[in-house]
């Protein structure tokens, strides 16, 4: 399984030292899209549901973290399934955490880019595609 882990302790104003990342997977989605709807069966907005899958995938990936403040200060935390703890970190702390997810599970602009350009490349022919 694909990690990543990231020092955070240089930058201000943030909940956590360290946070290690893994790779999602299509069972990953499914159990955070599981904790996004209602628990009563309501419609629930799109827009809302998009937000808060996002969430749910990142706080899925957090394969462990460092506290930087509370009882576990110092401490390694390991996750067992969800860390439903990083929906109560700050919006700072979260959105840098969603950028290691991005890093590790999304793929770039420029990524796809070059991509579909050497897709393009090949003319038609049944040769082989080779993305750099």
């Amino acid at each position: 399984m694909v990690t990543k882990t990231v020092d955070l302790s240089g930058i201000r104003d943030l909940d956590l030292d360290r946070v290690t990342i893994r790779a999602v997977n299509a069972d990953d989605m499914m159990d955070a899209a599981a904790r996004c709807v209602p628990p009563d069966g309501a419609q629930l907005d799109a827009n809302l549901f998009n937000m808060a899958i996002r969430q749910q995938l990142v706080a899925q990936s957090i394969k462990d973290y460092t506290p930087r403040s509370g009882e576990n200060v110092g401490k390694v935390v390991v996750v067992q399934g969800s860390c439903q703890e990083s929906l109560n970190w700050s919006s700072r702390t979260r959105e840098y955490v969603g950028e290691v997810f991005d890093y590790l599970n999304g793929v770039g602009q420029q990524e796809r880019e070059d991509f579909r350009k050497a897709l393009m490349s090949t003319g038609g022919s049944q040769s082989d595609v080779r993305a750099a």
